[in-house]
């Protein structure tokens, strides 16, 4: 995946920048050899993976909290 600049960018928009890089890489897995395939799908787990680690957390209620549970 090719390196962006990432002065002036928040969180929010670096992930969302490395997330649509990443499937673009998907996109054009096609047009590589098959011996590739198995590289290019760890660089995207590894990079899908980064940007969901970097993501904000949700403020969410915990499953125990949520209404009408014990």
């Amino acid at each position: 995946m090719t390196p962006f600049p990432r002065s002036g960018m928040d969180d929010d928009a670096i992930a969302h920048r490395e997330v649509t890089d990443a499937l673009a890489e998907l996109d054009r897995l096609a047009d590589r050899p098959l011996a590739e395939h198995v590289a290019v799908f760890e660089r995207v787990h590894t990079a899908l993976g980064a940007a969901l680690a970097a993501a904000a957390p949700v403020n969410r209620p915990r499953v125990a909290e949520a209404p009408g549970r014990p």
